[in-house]
């Protein structure tokens, strides 16, 4: 039984940087190199991420510890996470 070669197209993207010129052009760029790492990135910016949270026996809602996070908060907390990192390598820190 031999080995099977498998080819894979990849489409590499350069970030375009936001300066003070190109806002328009960069928030469509982000928005749609967002969407192709997983349509759910975009949506985590969309909709906001707050961290999850339980209420106590006083109603007082309160950060949930993360071994308690349920598959749904590490996957939106995984989605929030990719955003960020991407707007961060998109902006210059000065």
């Amino acid at each position: 039984m031999g080995c099977k070669s498998e080819a894979y197209n990849v489409a590499v993207q350069r970030t375009l940087m936001l300066d003070e010129n190109n806002f328009g052009h960069w928030k469509v760029r982000m928005k749609h190199m967002l969407k192709g790492i997983e349509e759910d990135v975009w949506t985590s910016v969309e909709r906001g991420w707050t961290k999850p949270c339980v209420e106590t026996k006083d109603g007082e809602n309160v950060p949930k510890l993360k071994e308690r996070w349920t598959k749904s908060d590490k996957l939106t907390s995984k989605y929030n996470s990719k955003a960020t990192s991407e707007i961060f390598n998109a902006t210059d820190p000065e």
